[in-house]
């Protein structure tokens, strides 16, 4: 059928080839489906792939979700030919939001493509139907001892009924010859079936894979002659199949779903994740004699399972391989990628494993055949299917390694309490909020430019009184120094000049969290996130985000009257719909004090809102929050994303005066529970505690302003994956004591604590004192679906709880 298919190349074609699909979701289904899947990013597209003979009636209805505003689109190929059918009306309906194609004649036989594609982002329903062409019939005129040739084609697994007789008043003694698969060997036919004095009937399966057909005729009589043939094809029933291809379905909520089906047979083959996605690298070879009929493999992303012990993490995707407990007669060879910066130091490539999950959840440990370092790629023969994923025994990460220096994200939320450079009436307060990037390179030596913004106060003794004085400062900053790994081969040592910080660092080398120095914690909080590349576009974004955060904020009262400290946190989810919309949800507490009678006043509540967001240039997202009545302006925040967008944390971009905010963000998981916390932790709690402000005795009237005692704590915490915590730490409090030198006390306190804790499906945690389970959590916050961090916040349903904001980090197992 050569002819036939130039013929549709040249009048049925759109212009110009089409494009490789951009997602990871390739299916190749029997003809009969019904699925549900997502385009996200903008302008990705998903493929479903399927073998037709030609003749066959295709029907389509692709719908997108309503509430999403999807406007989807449809494209027919033949990525064989490079070819493409034009849709349109009659046969195509485009309702904007839904499209529907009606008994579309498939123009020749082979391998079809549908390409689900659309206008933004959002859910969409397919279904696809196929209806193989039932006959086939033709007059023929027979010569003596020559061959006449008939081409129809049939859907694989056919049963092909076939009969030829002379036709009414004609010499022909019509014969098969025999029937010819196109690029395939000749049946003989010449003897088959039932022969009658004018006519010849044969009944058999349809040879080849649902290909073009061949079937040669010719007459055994004195004459040529006219003959009809007929042709009756029973296809298979095709099998329904419904798949479900939504991220979460496939273990990644926040997009990046990959799943790609071939039908493999006994001579065996091979299905590999497309380039671009998020499983690219992993494929499977099957050898001939595997497997003893066609079976669809497939090849798809899925949740990673929790490692096989406390002290190993994950260094690659996880890859569901299906249908589970396919058992194959020789062994197939998988291939799985990994990230060779998720090594630990010194790691070799021997010590890399395979983790195998089964459906019933039996774990076992395969080791690779071979692996390459430098392609980031391991193979592993396998026997049958399940989850695999590559993991690894904990170490400390390789920081320095990428060209131009591993980047980060920096945070820093500091608050001082300065002492009275003479007396005893401490009352200069100052608050810093640094933001900005730091690179760690891999000669030992570390980069950082910051914005930095502060304001502080300090009262001056008048006569009959104080004066408030408040500045602001905002300024721009780089600086250099060097860093190596720490001693206890679970951190990161930076040394400025005498001195710098330590950072905890989690195993992947995603967070680094700053600690004190010198076992001795600061009175702030600092936080890096490792840079990447997501989120791709806004698209990227869709999903939730649990979020927490604290805000401090320095008001002036007037004359003679010191300045107030005013204190909240908040707690709640901050939802991205893919399209620059966003929501958010909190529940907060404020604290602040009343001038007039100095008695701390707190307001606990709860809102919600919308806002709108917008990817900037240099990777961060701009969430402007309409202004609320009475406020004259927008609220400008900007996101900080981490590698892959598990954690996130947001400031201020717009002018905030004499605040400081900060907020964490972790993604929200599914079907978590405490088991996902289990291992070593480290984490720091920045905390203040509001106080109304007395002069001491004597030194003038009786004005009252808040004055914020500063909490600080870090932390070692084992979760023994059942929801109980130990905690070890040193407290450091400081505080305004008019009764010391200075009017600033600062005592540093071990800490021992034993905690219960709580996390639910969506990967929300709340933390309370041993026993206390069923009262309210004294910390809330969420935790990373790999539990490689955690945020927490004092939960504003508790009243008598300081104003703190924590974080934590899944750190090295200990040197053995």
């Amino acid at each position: 059928m050569e002819g036939v298919r130039a013929l549709v190349v040249a009048g049925i074609l759109a212009a110009g080839a089409p494009a490789a699909a951009l997602a990871g979701v390739d299916v190749e289904t029997g003809g009969s489906l019904k699925a549900k899947g997502t385009l996200a990013p903008s302008g990705e597209s998903e493929d479903f792939s399927f073998r037709a003979a030609e003749g066959t009636l295709l029907a389509v209805s692709l719908k997108g979700d309503p509430k999403s505003g999807l406007d989807p689109s449809l494209r027919l190929l033949n990525l064989d030919f490079d070819d493409e059918v034009e849709l349109g009306p009659p046969a195509l309906l485009d309702a904007g939001s839904s499209v529907t194609l009606k008994s579309l004649p498939i123009p020749y036989t082979g391998r079809w493509t549908l390409r689900v594609s659309g206008a933004g982002t959002g859910g969409y329903a397919l279904s696809v139907k196929t209806k193989p062409p039932k006959s086939a019939s033709a007059t023929l005129l027979l010569s003596v001892e020559g061959e006449e040739v008939f081409e129809f084609a049939a859907a694989a697994g056919s049963v092909l009924s076939m009969a030829v007789k002379a036709a009414k008043g004609s010499a022909a003694v019509p014969r098969f010859l025999a029937i010819t698969p196109e690029g395939r060997d000749d049946v003989d036919l010449s003897e088959a079936g039932r022969i009658g004095p004018t006519s010849h009937s044969v009944t058999m399966p349809a040879p080849g894979n649902g290909e073009d057909l061949s079937l040669y005729l010719t007459s055994v009589g004195a004459a040529e002659g006219e003959a009809s043939l007929s042709v009756r094809i029973k296809a298979p029933k095709p099998k329904k199949e419904k798949l479900d291809l939504r991220g979460e379905a496939l273990g990644s909520p926040g997009g990046g779903e990959t799943f790609v089906s071939r039908v493999i047979g006994a001579g065996g083959g091979s299905v590999h994740a497309g380039e671009g996605s998020a499983l690219e690298g992993a494929g499977l070879e099957i050898p001939g004699g595997a497997l003893a009929e066609d079976v669809v493999i497939v090849l798809a992303s899925a949740a990673a399972p929790p490692p096989p012990t406390k002290d190993d993490h994950s260094v690659g995707p996880a890859v569901d391989l299906r249908p589970s407990g396919l058992l194959f007669e020789t062994p197939a060879l998988l291939t799985l990628p990994f990230d060779p910066s998720l090594l630990p130091v010194g790691a070799d490539p021997e010590d890399l494993r395979v983790l195998v999950v089964e459906e019933n959840g039996t774990t076992f440990e395969l080791a690779p055949s071979s692996v390459n370092v430098e392609a980031g790629s391991l193979a592993v023969p396998v026997g049958g299917f399940s989850v695999c994923i590559p993991v690894i025994r904990s170490g400390l990460p390789r920081l320095g390694v990428a060209p131009g220096g591993d980047e980060y994200w920096n945070l820093t939320l500091e608050y001082e309490v300065e002492p009275s450079p003479a007396g005893n009436d401490s009352r200069a307060r100052s608050f810093l909020l640094e933001v900005g990037e730091t690179s760690f390179y891999g000669d030992g030596t570390v980069q950082t430019s910051s914005s930095f913004r502060s304001f502080s106060f300090g009262n001056t003794s008048v006569p009959g009184g104080t004066e408030a004085g408040l500045q602001t400062f905002e300024s721009t900053q780089e600086y250099g120094a060097t860093w190596s790994y720490g001693a206890d081969a679970r951190s990161i040592e930076v040394q400025e000049g005498d001195g710098g910080p330590v950072f905890a660092v989690s195993r992947d080398g995603s967070v680094l969290l700053e600690r004190g120095e010198e076992d001795e914690p600061g009175t702030g909080f600092g936080l890096l996130l490792r840079k990447g590349d997501f989120p791709a576009d806004e698209a990227a974004l869709a999903g939730t985000w649990f979020f927490g955060g604290v805000e401090l904020q320095a008001n002036v009262q007037g004359f003679q009257v010191p300045a107030s400290v005013e204190i909240s946190r908040s707690f709640g989810t901050l939802t991205f719909d893919g399209k620059g919309g966003a929501r958010f949800s909190e529940s907060f507490r404020e604290a602040a004090v009343d001038g007039g009678t100095g008695n701390v006043e707190q307001v606990a509540g709860s809102g919600q809102g919308t806002a709108t967001y917008a990817l900037q240039e240099d990777g961060t997202i701009l969430l402007t929050v309409p202004p609320d009545d009475g406020d004259d302006e927008a609220d400008l925040l900007r996101i900080h994303p981490g590698r892959g967008g598990d954690v996130l944390f947001l400031v201020d971009d717009g002018p905030c005066g004499s605040c400081t905010y900060a907020l964490i963000l972790v993604r929200q998981g599914s079907g978590l529970s405490p088991a996902v916390l289990d291992g070593d932790y480290r984490g720091s709690l920045f905390s203040q505690d509001l106080e109304a402000y007395l002069p001491p005795s004597g030194t003038g009237p009786a004005t009252f302003a808040g004055d914020a005692h500063l909490f600080a704590l870090d932390f070692d915490a084992a979760f023994d994956g059942g929801g109980t915590v130990s905690l070890d730490g040193i407290e450091h409090r400081v505080a305004r004591d008019p009764g010391v030198a200075g009017g600033v006390a600062s005592d540093l306190e071990e800490v021992a604590l034993s905690l219960d804790l709580a996390v639910d499906g969506k990967g929300r945690l709340t933390l309370s004192m041993l026993g206390g389970k069923g009262q309210p959590g004294i910390l809330v916050g969420a935790t990373a679906a790999d539990g490689m961090v955690a945020f927490f916040v004092t939960n504003p349903a508790v009243a008598d709880a300081d104003f703190g904001l924590g974080f934590m980090v899944k750190v090295p197992p200990a040197a053995e």
